[in-house]
């Protein structure tokens, strides 16, 4: 058995998989490199898509005994599965937001396979045999550090870019031709992919803004990542409200995500639309760097995740409710709620967002075919 690991993503060619410091800057691609090493020790082999197609077109290897493993859209897939290899796992991990392609034909691109895993594919519920999980691979078990001491924390930390996607079309602070063409490309996408229109009117951009402006008006938010100094291409409404703000709370890019919130009593984690089931790296990252999560994302969060481990911001009516609960919580409560975010984790739906634990399911479910 040969696993094919496929992307129409440059970033996936040449076997580059194998190392952690390529997976590291792909947030939910370390089950790639957790199955490579599996392979050492188990009797299968796992290549990139390039790789497998260079080998059958070689004669080096039987298209039989490749397994395609296809995220999102693949050229290299198609031609494997031409020459006779098995459609055998199609992944989607990415906001309908980014990928509108494919969400306008995910029923077409994913129908050879017998196994979707991720977001989009209704209702995950498959027959006979299958298996079926939208659990996001996050974090390596080796991530987990050490839970530090609450009173020595500060208060909020934010890892964020600072993205701005919505439905409506807006005069961005200060036009350009390019920005224009963004604004064209947007409403031309609305009207090709009815899915993306749907998934602009969830967008949570604007909601992270809101959380952000309150939380810095208060000083008590450190905010990271990127485009937080840029504002052109916000609306002129938040730019005046917000570049000036940030500015004393902005620290940077973060090197070291777990690390650093790890340093915090909570992280705002907002997830870049609300949908049922999309539940990305951001709260699972919480519970591996022992921080309490502020979370407002997918509609059904606590199918996926159990409610004593997080703040819902759906149960606020305003921010200064949720600032007055967040301040009533002391050590003890905190401890308590980070030890069960740690046990989730060890549960076994909570096993499949570890880059290892997804790589054995990947292999439970080969096994099985």
């Amino acid at each position: 058995m040969i696993f094919a690991i496929c992307s129409d993503n440059e970033n996936f060619k040449n076997d580059k998989l194998r190392e952690k410091s390529w997976s590291r800057r792909f947030p939910g691609s370390g089950w790639v490199t957790c199955l490579y090493h599996e392979s050492m020790n188990e009797d299968f082999e796992v290549a990139s898509g390039d790789v497998a197609l260079k080998n059958i077109q070689e004669g080096k290897w039987s298209a039989n005994d490749v397994y395609v493993i296809q995220d999102l859209i693949s050229s290299d897939a198609s031609e494997l599965i031409i020459l006779g290899a098995i459609p055998f796992v199609i992944t989607c991990y990415e906001a309908s937001i980014y990928a509108p392609y494919f969400y306008e034909n995910i029923n077409k691109i994913s129908k050879p396979f017998r196994y979707k895993l991720g977001y989009g594919f209704g209702n995950n519920e498959l027959n006979d045999n299958s298996y079926a999980t939208n659990r996001f691979p996050s974090f390596y078990t080796a991530d987990m550090i050490d839970i530090r001491r609450w009173i020595s924390r500060k208060e909020i930390s934010i890892v964020a870019g600072n993205k701005y996607r919505v439905k409506k079309i807006y005069l961005p602070a200060k036009p350009s031709v390019l920005s224009l063409m963004r604004q064209v490309k947007n409403y031309i996408n609305q009207i090709k992919f009815k899915k993306y229109g749907n998934a602009l009117a969830k967008s949570l951009h604007v909601e992270r803004l809101r959380a952000i402006e309150y939380f810095c008006t208060h000083q008590k938010i450190d905010i990271y990542g990127g485009g937080w100094g840029q504002w052109d291409e916000h609306p002129a409404y938040w730019a005046g409200r917000l570049s000036s703000l940030v500015k004393s709370s902005y620290q940077g890019q973060c090197l070291d995500k777990i690390s650093t919130i790890s340093n915090y009593r909570f992280n705002l984690c907002y997830e870049n639309m609300m949908e049922k089931g999309y539940v990305t790296e951001k709260i699972i990252e919480c519970f591996v760097a022992g921080t309490i999560p502020i979370y407002l994302g997918a509609s059904d969060i606590e199918k996926y995740i159990p409610e004593k481990i997080f703040i819902d911001k759906r149960k606020f009516d305003s921010y200064e409710d949720m600032a007055i609960r967040m301040a009533k919580i002391e050590e003890d409560e905190a401890v308590s709620m980070i030890l069960a975010g740690r046990e989730f984790l060890n549960s076994e739906e909570g096993r499949l967002h570890s880059y290892e634990g997804f790589a054995q399911y990947i292999i439970i479910m080969g096994a099985a075919c």
